[in-house]
């Protein structure tokens, strides 16, 4: 392989700005082989092919007696009929593979409940039953979210937790109202430019690290506006996790041994999350009293305990003042306008810039002119315009950024118009029909003018409730166990400033970083997360859908794959997530693919152009659950474990 190309596969992390660093943290639990079509007919028709005997020989006069031909054609009978025969038995074993492989996957997996109350997904061995157990005590889908969210900090601190940020969509199809609500982390007043620029790897790792944390103001406003239950009984499960312990997570266990050199780490890291300084084992139960305390006192005194209050100066003290105790008063969630995208008679609703939400809605866009059907789901061509919509997509993200920048804000809301408008939609359709064959090497010919900095892993929440309630929140503290820094109770907090981008350092492919990413006080970097909300636009009982998924920049194309598989090729919930996914973000240089993707779209896309990468871990981990008609279906992605529950 060019020492250039990244192995996706690999388990190591590259340490040079603008590489993809591979998320190995991720579990990977047994996935289940593609089965490719196979068209029963043509198979019998071919065997019949290959055992039918050649044709003989007629005999010249005097050559054979009647009985003697008689005898050869009742042979020759008998002998069609036990091939016949071999056919039937041959297509009946192939059909009895296939439902007897069904049945072990459905073992494997567990199938999903189907419950008219309400239901929810997260990938967090727990947090998906303290969401249900919210929603049974007369809480609402947005009070679920909240509490599965603090669960997860608890139990899963290694991606996202009270010391990030995110993106919630919550709507009511009821009234068919929808809310955005921005908590990504902002840039501290300290913040410049250029901070970066000699030392780069302080924008991923230690205190400099640090952007102001927005998780918690993002709840608090989720639950102003939407919320029934009292704020404590939301916080006081996590408490509880905290306290009494937790059975911990294999994912948690492998992102500790395959990403983190506990020599390296501050004693406050080794005691918050080993047990003697040793890595803790795949199912032991693991106590957190410090966080417990921390929460605790917030499920008392509010939010303002983070923001305001006792717990602040510790905050500023571990960011080497970085962020200031202003920083944190005047941190505010932010309500933003909701973007609506069309596919397939459905509307896809998203968060607008900084997140991931323009980029998933120009997915959909351009995909939606091919009007797509399961006879198209195993055509190689179907993939290369999927591979080529992601690449077109992912040139436009670098034009995004947050609006706050009062230097981008009409560019960017410009862009953002652009790439959700049909004609730009078209116009890359007929751009994508004249670049076949393809070639990998020469990103420039999909015009990006800027290149954005990739981000990394997450944590996602969807739930559904039983008065039409949705709500699809992805948060996040960034790379894996964030800045690595701890406060002295335990916060630990993001490294969102490495999602940045900084001036004078260009990527793999000599493109510079996009100027709306540039770094300044109060802004928030790009993200790539896409909390999603569709429902159909005919007919208001008809398949409502919360989705989204996790690890950075491959979020986007995972969403959008799974909802190609829900609404054109009408699979159920659990095949949908379940198919593997491939994934192309223009700037890796090549086309991955999960591991038991169909060989024979590889071997096509191959032959159109496309460089093709085996990935050996999950690309992305995809929550959803979705209601059609009165029942309520939840699924987690298998790839980290199904963790879905409904009641």
């Amino acid at each position: 392989m060019d020492e250039k190309t990244p192995d996706p596969s690999s388990t190591d992390t590259y340490k040079g700005v603008g590489f993809i660093q591979p998320q190995s943290g991720l579990d990977m639990e047994i996935p289940p082989p593609q089965l490719e079509t196979v068209d029963t007919a043509e198979l019998v028709k071919n065997e019949q092919l290959e055992t039918i005997p050649p044709k003989e020989k007629v005999p010249s006069k005097g050559e054979k007696l009647p009985l003697q031909r008689a005898g050869q054609v009742f042979s020759k009978k008998l002998a069609e009929q036990a091939e016949g025969l071999k056919i039937i038995v041959g297509a009946t074993v192939f059909f009895a593979f296939v439902v007897t492989f069904a049945l072990i996957l459905s073992i494997h997996q567990g199938p999903p409940e189907v419950l008219p109350h309400g239901g929810c997904s997260t990938a967090t061995p727990g947090c998906s039953k303290v969401c249900v157990d919210t929603l049974k005590k007369g809480g609402n889908a947005v009070d679920g979210a909240i509490a599965a969210m603090f669960c997860i900090g608890v139990v899963n601190p290694h991606h996202s937790g009270i010391g990030g940020g995110g993106f919630m969509m919550i709507h009511n199809h009821r009234t068919l109202q929808t809310t955005a609500l921005d908590f990504r982390e902002t840039a501290p007043s300290s913040a410049s430019q250029k901070m970066f620029v000699a030392k780069p790897e302080e924008a991923v790792r230690g205190p400099l690290s640090i952007a102001v944390p927005g998780e918690i103001r993002g709840m608090e406003e989720a639950h102003k506006m939407y919320g029934r239950l009292p704020w404590k009984d939301l916080v006081m499960p996590a408490v509880d996790l905290a306290k009494n312990g937790f059975v911990i997570s294999k994912s948690f266990v492998n992102t500790l041994k395959t990403n983190v050199d506990l020599k390296n780490e501050s004693p406050e890291f080794v005691k918050s999350f080993t047990k003697n300084g040793k890595i803790p084992e795949n199912g032991e139960i693991f106590r957190r009293p410090k966080l417990a305390y921390v929460l605790e006192t917030i499920a008392n005194e509010g939010p303002d305990a983070f923001y305001d209050g006792i717990f602040s100066p510790e905050i500023v003290d571990a960011s080497d003042n970085a962020i200031s105790l202003e920083d944190l008063k005047n941190y505010r969630a932010v309500k933003r306008n909701v973007l609506h995208g069309n596919y397939n008679g459905f509307v896809v609703l998203a968060p607008p810039p900084p997140s991931g939400g323009p980029i998933l809605l120009a997915i959909m866009n351009i995909m939606d002119g091919y009007n797509l059907s399961a006879a198209d789901q195993h055509k190689p061509i179907t993939y290369h315009r999927l591979v080529e919509a992601f690449k077109h997509v992912y040139a436009m993200r670098a034009n995004l950024g947050d609006p706050f920048d009062s230097d981008y804000t009409e560019e960017i809301y410009n862009v953002t118009d652009h790439m959700l408008s049909p004609i730009m939609a078209s116009v890359i359709r007929e751009k994508i029909n004249q670049t076949y064959p393809v070639s990998d090497s020469d990103p420039t010919s999909y015009l990006p003018q800027y290149y954005m900095q990739p981000d990394h892993g997450t944590s996602h929440v969807s739930v559904i409730d039983t008065d039409e309630l949705m709500v699809s929140s992805t948060s996040t503290i960034n790379t894996w166990f964030g800045s690595h820094v701890l406060t002295k109770n335990g916060i630990l907090l993001n490294s969102e400033m490495g999602d940045f981008s900084s001036p004078g350092q260009p990527n793999f492919f000599d493109i510079p970083p996009s100027k709306m990413n540039f770094i300044k006080p109060g802004k928030r970097p790009q993200s790539s997360v896409s909390p999603a909300i569709v429902h159909s636009t005919l007919a208001p009982c008809d398949l409502r859908i919360a989705i989204g998924a996790t690890n950075g920049s491959k979020i986007p194309t995972g969403v959008a794959e799974v909802l190609i598989n829900l609404l054109s090729y009408k699979m159920d919930l659990v095949k949908a997530i379940s198919q593997p996914r491939i994934h192309n973000q223009l700037f890796s240089n090549m086309t991955e693919y999960d591991q038991f993707f169909s060989r024979s779209i590889v071997n096509g896309l191959k032959a159109m152009g496309h460089t093709m990468v085996k990935r050996s871990t999950p690309m992305n981990i995809v929550q959803a659950v979705i209601k059609d008609n009165n029942n309520i279906t939840a699924f987690s992605d298998f790839r980290k474990g199904n963790f879905s529950a409904v009641y």
